[in-house]
């Protein structure tokens, strides 16, 4: 049976974070704390597990377009439930009224913490303009005057939060004393998680789920034991009524109001392997390049589905995007044209699929975007990683199609050394044809051609497999590393 909740081991994954999280809430006196992160990044389960078990805890769920009545009566309840007063409130109390029997609840608890979660305020403030008003009020006016009062506010819609939290210059502004924001796992994370669970995926297996699903807990939970990745693929996504197959829709709406130009910009990305500047976003989006581009652009940033780079000695106008997100970047290449219940006239979809020229374009994207998000784990398998760094890709300005060369990742250090990436998948042993090899040497000279560094330039070459010993390759890299050595961090 599928797991629908993040498993206890999510737990072990997310050490940093509760401690972090621990930490923010033991400190003195009344605290305001958000936790962000995007849908099914495991948010919840992080504050659920955090609390303290000496501390009175309250946790109220918003629901996505609940009435005012439903909002109401559900807070109520949570409460009642959880206090048992002699009588039920009054569902006719405004939310001040409401917010006061808390004050007098928490003040009632001495030397006990009173810890309040909401989770996802902004469905709470969506169901009841009334409602965040007076949140803001009580808090200025009597929670944060109480010491043991700790309110924890959790929003996975990123544009709500931003606009109504993070970036508001009225009644919240400047009130909250912590923020923690929840990212998806690293590699060596689900590895953990997936041990924990008695998976069975070795090496192999843990990347082929990584570059589908991205690190999303959830995702991870709904895996099989001793289910290969691309069984667990044709499953949730190909099958009869597939398991995932509208999530991304449910993502985009969950977490940004206007999801249309959202997945305008992330359908644009994902089709474009290199990335796109603002002005090419605006052309191939229709989005207004003003104010509605840059929000979107700042928001999926946030997120971490979209990275901004700006290639190694380029100003700030050469900035571009690119889609990062390995589980948008699969539902772009593999779904956006797909009817939402699945794939029928075939039941070995996904296998067919993987002799394909389109499966392996997007393989190996996916991989240029994995080695993009782990570049801490590479810089600590390098022994670099006490040098400071700048991350950056290349894209050579000339035009001739015979000397233009793109560079994954460029790590520019500051021992004077700049640091060439050139990321292989393949699910096999790579073995290189002195063609190939010579290419590789050729790329770094047009580098150091057209870039115009003073600096020492050396290549590195990251693989999904071991690579055969061969005779030449020491000639285009200085080392070669594989996956296998980056579950160590």
């Amino acid at each position: 049976m599928h797991q629908s909740i993040p498993h206890p081991a999510a737990l072990s994954s997310r050490t940093l974070e509760k401690q972090a999280l621990k930490s923010l809430l033991d400190r003195k006196g009344s605290q305001l704390v958000a936790v962000t992160g995007r849908r099914r990044v495991g948010k919840t389960f992080l504050v659920r597990n955090t609390i303290d078990k000496r501390s009175i805890f309250l946790e109220i769920t918003g629901k996505k377009r609940a009435s005012k009545v439903d909002l109401r009566d559900n807070f109520l309840s949570s409460y009642e439930e959880k206090f048992k007063p002699i009588a039920k409130l009054s569902r006719d109390l405004s939310w001040r009224e409401i917010f006061k029997v808390l004050s007098a609840e928490s003040k009632r608890s001495k030397n006990r913490d009173f810890t309040l979660f909401l989770d996802e305020l902004p469905w709470m403030a969506q169901s009841d303009h009334d409602f965040l008003p007076a949140l803001e009020h009580i808090w200025n006016n009597d929670w944060s005057q109480i010491a043991q009062f700790k309110l924890i506010i959790c929003g996975s819609a990123a544009s709500w939060m931003n606009e109504h939290i993070f970036n508001n210059t009225d009644g919240l502004f400047g009130r909250l004393t912590g923020r923690l924001d929840l990212l998806p796992f690293t590699l060596s994370q689900c590895s953990e998680f997936s041990a924990s669970r008695s998976l069975g995926l070795n090496s192999q297996q843990l990347l082929e789920y990584y570059l589908v699903l991205g690190g999303v807990p959830y995702y991870w939970t709904l895996i099989e034991r001793d289910e290969p990745a691309a069984e667990f693929v044709q499953r949730s996504f190909f099958d009869k009524s597939p398991l995932l197959v509208n999530e991304f829709n449910l993502m985009l709406e969950a977490l940004f109001r206007d999801s249309k130009a959202y997945g305008a910009i992330i359908n644009a990305l994902g089709k474009s392997r290199y990335g796109l500047s603002r002005e090419e976003l605006a052309t191939v989006t229709k989005v207004s390049a003003g104010g509605t581009l840059e929000r979107a652009l700042n928001e999926l940033c946030d997120c971490a589905f979209v990275t901004r780079y700006v290639p190694f000695k380029y100003a700030e106008k050469g900035m571009y995007f690119r889609l990062t997100d390995q589980f948008m970047l699969f539902n772009v290449v593999w779904l956006a044209k797909r009817d939402r219940t699945g794939v029928k006239s075939s039941v070995a979809y996904w296998h067919k699929q993987r002799s394909t020229g389109k499966y392996h374009n997007w393989i190996g994207s996916s991989f240029e975007v994995f080695c993009q998000k782990h570049i801490d784990a590479i810089l600590l398998a390098l022994g670099i990683s006490g040098i400071r760094s700048e991350v950056s890709t290349w894209r050579t300005p000339l035009k001739t199609a015979d000397r233009k060369i793109q560079i994954d990742l460029v790590i520019d250090r500051a021992d004077d050394v700049v640091t060439l990436v050139e990321c292989k998948y393949s699910e096999k042993p790579l073995s290189f044809t002195r063609k190939e090899i010579t290419h590789f040497q050729e790329r770094q000279s047009i580098f150091v051609e057209q870039s115009g560094t003073k600096k020492f330039v050396n290549s590195i070459l990251v693989s999904a497999k071991p690579n055969r010993s061969q005779q030449h390759l020491d000639q285009a890299f200085y080392k070669t590393m594989h996956v296998d050595e980056l579950f160590k961090f």
